[in-house]
């Protein structure tokens, strides 16, 4: 019996191991609407398979990157945020998920990072 190559890529990709990446992303401009002032960063947690944490931690920033110009930077005068990764570890539950694809978490002064990161690390947390 011949195994597939369809196959094998889906036994490689069970073996992989999901896990949580949040990453603070400074040094970007983007305008805050009504409220006068302007967005001078960003917190934001991903869930992803790879082999080891630093695949994991490379493919978010590159992901993050790639995402980044072609949602809030299409005509590049928001700038390329500086990404810090603030937490990645492992994730052993199947039912873990982020809150959404797409929760960006903007904070217009360094006093408002903190919360942002605590928010973003509980919601990301817990026994299921």
């Amino acid at each position: 019996m011949s195994v597939t190559i369809a196959e094998t890529v889906n036994k490689v990709a069970k073996m992989m191991t999901r896990y949580r990446v949040v990453v603070c992303g400074r040094g970007i401009f983007v305008e805050a609407g009504d409220r006068g002032d302007s967005f001078s960063g960003f917190v934001v947690c991903r869930f992803v398979k790879a082999d080891s944490e630093a695949e994991a931690v490379a493919l978010v920033r590159r992901n993050l990157l790639v995402e980044w110009n072609s949602s809030f930077n299409q005509n590049r005068s928001a700038g390329v945020p500086r990404l810090t990764i603030e937490l990645s570890a492992p994730v052993n539950s199947p039912f873990k998920k982020a809150e959404s694809s797409g929760s960006y978490r903007f904070f217009t002064c360094e006093d408002e990072v903190s919360a942002h990161l605590e928010s973003a690390i509980l919601a990301s947390s817990g026994w299921f």
